[in-house]
C-alpha cells in the first residue's frame, strides 16, 4: 500500500472532511494477481517439501511398494521394472 500524506482539508460545497492521514491505494489488479500467484506458488512449494517422500533402495520408484523379499524384476503392485 502506498501512503500519500495530504494536508487536512474541508470541502464546504460537499461537506466532506479529508483528514491528513488519508491514503491512496496504488496496488492495482496486476499487483494482486502477482501477489496471489506468488502466495500460491509458495504454498505449493511448502506443501511439496513437507509431504515429499524419498524412496529407499528397497522401494519401487513408481509406487513406493516395499520390494524386500520380492522375486523377479517387476513390482507386484504397479508392474514397474526393478533394476
Amino acid at each position: 500500500m502506498h501512503f500519500v500524506l495530504r494536508k487536512s482539508t474541508y470541502n464546504i460545497a460537499n461537506e466532506q472532511y479529508q483528514p491528513s492521514f488519508a491514503t491512496t491505494n496504488t496496488f492495482n489488479r496486476t499487483g494482486w494477481i502477482l501477489y496471489l500467484g506468488a502466495c500460491f506458488v509458495t504454498i505449493i512449494a511448502i506443501w511439496w517439501f513437507a509431504f515429499r517422500r524419498t524412496r529407499g533402495p528397497s522401494e519401487c520408484l513408481g509406487c513406493g511398494y516395499d520390494l524386500r523379499g520380492v522375486r523377479g524384476r517387476a513390482c507386484p503392485e504397479c508392474g514397474a521394472t526393478v533394476n
